[in-house]
Order: C-alpha cells, then sequence, then structure tokens
C-alpha cells in the first residue's frame, strides 16, 4: 500500500525512516539497501513522522488520532517510548522542532497540539478547518505554520501570548492544503 512519509536522519545522511499504510515506520540504511529496523504498534494509517533533532527519536501520527514517539536506537521495536491521544480525530502532521525541542502535530479535529517529547501540552490551537499539514520554521524557533481543508495556512508564534499566538493568516488556495514547507534558507 502506501508509503505516505519518508524523511532523512539528521544524525546520519545514510539513515532513512518511511511510514505508511501499513501502520509501521522502517528504519533504512541507505548505503547497503538494509531494513534495519520496524517500529509496530501504533494502530492506523500512519499519516506523519518526523525525526528528533538528535537522531535518536522518530514521532509518529495516525489516522486514529494518536501520536507515538519511539526511541529509534534503543527502544523495543514495538514498543513506544510515548503513547500520546492529544488528538480526537485522524492526525495528519507531525513536525520536530529542531531549535526548541518541541513537537507540532495538527488534526482533523481543528486543532494544533504544541508539546514536549514527554507529552506535556505547551499550548493548544483551534483553527477553522481540519488540519493536514504543519512545520516549524528552522530560522525562527518558536514558530510553525499549518495548512487546513479551509486551504487557509496559519502562522503561529508559540512565544506570544496575546491572540493566541496567531501572526499570520495566509489566504490564497482554493481548496485544501496538504503540505507546509519552509524555505530552508
Amino acid at each position: 500500500e502506501t508509503v505516505f512519509a519518508c524523511e532523512f536522519s539528521p544524525s546520519d545522511p545514510n539513515v532513512l525512516a518511511t511510514s505508511g499504510y501499513d501502520s509501521t515506520i522502517k528504519i533504512w540504511r541507505i548505503g547497503t539497501m538494509e531494513l534495519i529496523k520496524t517500529l509496530t504498534g501504533q494502530e492506523g494509517v500512519l499519516y506523519s513522522m518526523s525525526w528528533s533533532p538528535c537522531g535518536r527519536y522518530i514521532s509518529s501520527s495516525s489516522i486514529n488520532g494518536s501520536v507515538f514517539i519511539w526511541d529509534v536506537e534503543r527502544g523495543n521495536s514495538n514498543q513506544a517510548m510515548k503513547k500520546l491521544r492529544h488528538h480526537t480525530e485522524p492526525c495528519y502532521s507531525v513536525d520536530w522542532s529542531a531549535a526548541n525541542d518541541l513537537i507540532v502535530s495538527g488534526s482533523m479535529d481543528y486543532t494544533v497540539a504544541v508539546f514536549d517529547a514527554e507529552g506535556n501540552m505547551h499550548r493548544r490551537y483551534r483553527v477553522p478547518g481540519g488540519v493536514f499539514g504543519c512545520a516549524w520554521n528552522k530560522h525562527y524557533a518558536s514558530t510553525f505554520g499549518c495548512c487546513c481543508s479551509d486551504g487557509i495556512v496559519y502562522i503561529f508564534d508559540v512565544d506570544l501570548s496575546g491572540s493566541h499566538g496567531l501572526k499570520y493568516v495566509l489566504q490564497g488556495h482554493s481548496l485544501k492544503g496538504f503540505h507546509i514547507a519552509w524555505n530552508p534558507i
């Protein structure tokens, strides 16, 4: 079936993680085309996953609304380090910040959750539509964006308390937005 996400490890350019329809995360060594490890136990389609900045952990999001955090180096391949239920509907996107060690996840329950690797909630934002994609800005540590089923992109700053941290509302798409990416430079 479908592979929905793939991402290279930030600590080893020869290691790639993939996740998809079969409810697994596969860790691959590119040079030898070897399957290093399969992470199992999160139910449902795994739509998104993201490496931690150190390359030791992976967060993954599922159709059942769960976000799991896996210890890729030391963890058991069928036991997640953390099993989080910050969402009540499918969670289509998860992204691990390279700067502040926070994780953001977006869901069809019209919420975006910002939390740490222990699962402690930092902030929760409500948007007018289901969230399909979210991503941290690599240069502004407290800023992330999300794109929604209403075709609008919302930019938040987790350090702002006024207006619930909403900085910008970008309108231009006539239909759903599925992914967001920041310019790396």
